[in-house]
């Protein structure tokens, strides 16, 4: 089965169509929702460009927002050592103290939920992710249920690739995952997988529900992610293939198009040997457009 699938692909390939998911003319409207965690403050090891990460993302997608006409709803979900806060669209939600109290995990989850079930045919719904992944199984790590205790799996708060699913279960609307984590491509395998239960109706039915959902992730599921000094390597690439300036700090856009196929390439040919982002590229959809002058 899998080797006719491949024939029909290289047949598609080699008379120039395209495997994506039509470009649709309906208004878009973007829904971002970034989390990133610094863990100063919290026993767990602190990581130093998470939130440049976080700041540059949603910079780069407020330009793509902006250039391309697409109404932007973003929800930012920050812990910057013992400060946490939740926004929406630059006002704070929710200013606290970070502790084993929060509801970090709760706040990613609704806050994904309730956007993803708004979304109409062409929307786009990003949840972007830095921090850290756990050590050998990928799951997001979000806070400690005790601080006086180690970082065992039964004392930290993590997000699940089922977590995920849920959230954004029986929607409709173009789901995009970034996850700059460690061992995050257990996420790539679970979410878009690469064999699904039935290759030729999931193939060519992309527009159904639940079958928009791409993922691109900082490493594989077997990998530590990296990071580069001012960004994770993933987000660096990332940043750079949608055309973010990373010297000055200054989004832009790097084509009047991006497609998602074009990022993972771009990314996965640029992050070296010490890790390897993963992407489904059997399907494909178009991030921006810029409108016309």
């Amino acid at each position: 089965m899998k080797k006719i699938l491949m024939l029909i692909l290289s047949i598609l390939m080699l008379t120039g169509c395209e495997l994506i998911t039509p470009e649709d003319t309906s208004p878009r409207n973007i829904y971002l929702v970034s989390v990133a965690l610094n863990y100063e403050s919290t026993g767990i090891n602190t990581l130093k460009c998470t939130l440049n990460d976080q700041k540059a993302i949603c910079d780069e997608f407020q330009y793509i927002a902006d250039e391309c006409g697409y109404p932007l709803t973003s929800v930012v979900i920050t812990q910057n050592g013992r400060n946490y806060s939740v926004s929406l669209n630059d006002d704070a939600k929710k200013p606290e103290t970070f502790s084993s109290a929060t509801t970090i995990k709760e706040d990613v989850l609704s806050w994904l939920h309730e956007l993803a079930a708004g979304l109409d045919r062409n929307d786009l719904l990003v949840f972007h992710y830095s921090g850290h992944g756990l050590d050998g199984t990928g799951e997001l790590v979000l806070n400690k249920k005790d601080y006086s205790k180690d970082n065992t799996r039964n004392n930290l708060v993590m997000v699940t690739s089922e977590d995920l699913s849920q959230a954004v279960k029986d929607t409709d609307g173009i789901k995009f995952f970034v996850l700059d984590s460690c061992y995050s491509g257990v996420y790539a395998d679970a979410l878009t997988p690469v064999n699904p239960s039935s290759p030729f109706s999931d193939f060519f039915t992309l527009d159904s529900l639940n079958e928009n959902i791409f993922v691109l992730t900082g490493a594989s599921s077997e990998e530590q992610s990296w990071e580069s000094g001012v960004y994770g390597n993933m987000t660096l690439c990332l940043l750079l293939s949608l055309g973010y300036d990373t010297v000055n700090r200054l989004p832009a856009l790097a084509t009047d198009k991006r497609y998602y196929s074009e990022i993972v390439s771009y990314v996965q040919k640029s992050n070296g040997r010490i890790q390897h982002p993963e992407g489904a590229a059997i399907k494909d959809f178009l991030i921006y457009s810029r409108k016309p002058q």
